[in-house]
């Protein structure tokens, strides 16, 4: 029996997160830093593989219908099991709902390099419905944590206003982002 290489990863990670000596040392905000990098590579390397002309449809089905769908489902449970506040189990369904890109990703290419739906562009379609999935994710999780956890938000008469300002920063870099996206692909083709 063969196990997949990532669940090797993820074992040899925790063994040697709680065993080895050297770990007290470990700076936390070198690992925050090595995930972001970690997820820059991943969603690049499934970016350079897209082709989904014809596919927007579908896609955006994929990425926001079990997205939301999930996370409402996550909210609705937390809220009723926990009685945790609507912005936070909303956060929360977030968190769940979310695809992880280091499993899926390199799946799906896997996939195709062995050639399977390259005919129907299933693995592209699903690889890009996987990125925007993360970035619908984490744009919203941003949105309902911030929400959540803010004094703003509970404090406040007018809720709306902060949840608009809220809306607005993240829609801004998500903007940016879009736009150096765009300009480095450019350059990069």
């Amino acid at each position: 029996m063969t196990l997949p290489p990532l669940i090797g990863m993820i074992i040899l990670g925790m063994i040697g997160r709680n065993i080895h000596p050297y770990m007290d040392n470990y700076n936390d905000e070198w690992g925050t830093n090595i995930r972001k990098v970690c997820l820059v590579v991943i969603l690049t390397r499934g970016g350079m593989a897209l082709s989904f002309k014809g596919k927007g449809l579908t896609v955006l089905v994929l990425t926001f219908s079990p997205q939301l769908t999930e996370a409402t489902t996550v909210a609705a449970v937390s809220k009723l099991v926990f009685g945790m506040p609507i912005y936070l189990c909303f956060a929360f369904g977030f968190v769940i709902g979310a695809v992880s890109p280091a499993v899926v990703i390199p799946s799906w290419m896997n996939l195709q390099d062995n050639g399977y739906g390259v005919d129907k562009a299933i693995p592209t379609t699903l690889i890009a419905a996987t990125s925007f999935d993360n970035i619908i994710a984490i744009t919203l999780f941003g949105i309902f944590s911030d929400l959540g956890f803010s004094k703003v938000a509970k404090n406040s008469s007018d809720p709306i206003q902060s949840i608009i300002i809220n809306a607005y920063q993240l829609v801004a870099g998500l903007i940016i982002g879009l736009a150096v996206g765009s300009i480095l692909g450019f350059i990069f083709k």
